[in-house]
């Protein structure tokens, strides 16, 4: 709670697991709970509908990025390599994410500006 509640904006990462719906429930109803601008990353995604994205989806919370699964990016993270320097695929993914949450930001500080 302490991480939400002077936050200006919360981008929520989760997976497409029926825990990872569960999780991003919780996390959700904290975020409504302080009226926190937010979105959604879904990480380890596969080609098939998941809990989470069903969740968002009725939700009408909006994601961001959906990352795919994909062994190489697991690979590099547990050897403690940061994808983005290691992995032009994964640069241009993590800069559209950034490009996507900078479009966020500003609209909603302009939108919320006496918080």
């Amino acid at each position: 709670m302490e991480s939400i509640k002077d936050a200006d904006y919360c981008l929520l990462a989760a997976e497409p697991t029926i825990f990872g719906r569960h999780n991003l429930e919780m996390v959700w109803s904290l975020v409504r709970l302080f009226e926190k601008p937010h979105s959604v990353v879904i990480n380890k995604c596969v080609d098939q509908s998941d809990p989470t994205d069903e969740f968002c989806n009725e939700n009408r919370i909006k994601i961001l990025e959906k990352i795919p699964f994909d062994v190489e990016l697991g690979t590099l993270n547990s050897n403690g390599k940061i994808a983005a320097r290691e992995s032009t695929k994964y640069r241009d993914l993590f800069s559209s994410l950034l490009e996507k949450i900078y479009r966020e930001v500003p609209h909603e500080a302009t939108v919320n500006s006496e918080r």
